[in-house]
């Protein structure tokens, strides 16, 4: 009869060396996932929703907006656009700070684009 309970060792796993010995795996022993807690598969909920439900949940706020109206696909201003040029892009490509600093205070935009 054997010493050790079978469920004690339920869910490791074990491999067999040449000589025919059993070792331990060196990876960590993970906890099951409770199955309970995954979305049933008969009530299909699209990611997004159950992100959101999820946030809800913690007190966030889900509120959308189309990409287009965020400011990431804002037209440049005429100021970003005649404060790009090969003056600044070099200063910031050498990391030269004295020299962006010198063109900051004659009145160029820090936050200046090509017209794309």
């Amino acid at each position: 009869s054997r010493s050790r309970s079978r469920s004690s060792s339920r869910g490791r796993k074990h491999s067999k060396t040449p000589d025919g010995r059993r070792e331990k795996s060196l990876l960590p022993e993970i906890a099951p996932i409770r199955v309970s807690a995954m979305p049933s598969t008969k009530n299909h909920v699209a990611p997004q929703t159950y992100f959101d439900s999820i946030l809800k949940s913690r007190g966030y706020t889900v509120t959308t907006y189309p990409s287009l109206q965020t400011g990431y696909y804002n037209k440049p201003t005429p100021l970003q656009t005649a404060s790009y040029g090969p003056k600044f892009l070099e200063a910031v490509r050498s990391n030269d700070v004295a020299a962006l600093q010198d063109i900051l205070e004659a009145g160029l935009f820090p936050n200046s684009c090509n017209k794309y």
